[in-house]
């Protein structure tokens, strides 16, 4: 009877570890951060900066083990480059050039979605890799430029034709996670964007999205 009392408390204890693992196999939060953009390509006509943004969305994961996880994100991401222009404004004068300063802005939603492998036991370090898929819900081009007499001017304007409305490449980061209680968890991730296909809509030009992503991410445990 004693034996058969102590496999019936195994079997229980057993399921209900089963139980309990299968409670927290999806974990769901938001994650968001700065980020530095750029294009690259071949052929540009023109030198290019970086831009400074911002990415912020929705994100899941889902526990397959302890160590692998398949990890996604819905997140409203604001990409782009710099330009600086130069042009003549006096020609009898010792400096007759003077520049300004020209700033598009893409706005994309984006759809990571990757494969995680983490390290450790309580607070772990990770990698993550996968493609993304971009659809462009934006478009916007700014320029500041002086006048005559020095003062500065700066004016909008649509550019949503000049550019695809689809995106696509692959992400890959790493960073710490750290359990704050039993159901939440915080991360914090660098992430690396690379554009895998030509966005330039005019057919004349080869170019690539780029960015790099400091996300901070809180998740909860379901």
């Amino acid at each position: 009877m004693k034996q058969i009392l102590s496999c019936v408390i195994v079997i229980f204890s057993i399921q209900i570890s089963y139980v309990k693992a299968q409670e927290h196999k999806l974990e769901l939060g938001l994650e968001g951060g700065p980020n530095q953009s750029g294009v690259s390509g071949k052929g540009l006509p023109f030198e290019v900066g970086p831009s400074y943004n911002y990415s912020f969305g929705f994100a899941g994961q889902y526990n397959i083990s302890d160590q692998f996880f398949i990890k996604a994100s819905i997140n409203n991401e604001l990409k782009g480059f710099s330009q600086t222009f130069a042009y003549v404004t006096n020609p009898k004068s010792p400096e007759p050039f003077d520049t300004y300063k020209d700033y598009t802005g893409l706005q994309y939603i984006t759809i990571p979605i990757m494969a995680k492998l983490s390290f450790g036991s309580k607070s772990k370090f990770f990698v993550n890799a996968g493609p993304y898929f971009g659809f462009r819900v934006g478009t916007q081009a700014k320029i500041s430029y002086p006048d005559t007499t020095g003062n500065l001017h700066t004016s909008s304007e649509g550019v949503n034709n000049l550019y695809k409305t689809i995106d696509f490449g692959a992400s890959m980061g790493l960073g710490l996670e750290m359990p704050i209680s039993e159901y939440l968890i915080v991360n914090f991730e660098a992430r690396y964007n690379a554009g895998l296909v030509n966005i330039d809509n005019t057919y004349f030009y080869n170019f690539r999205n780029e960015s790099a992503d400091l996300l901070i991410e809180v998740r909860c445990r379901i």
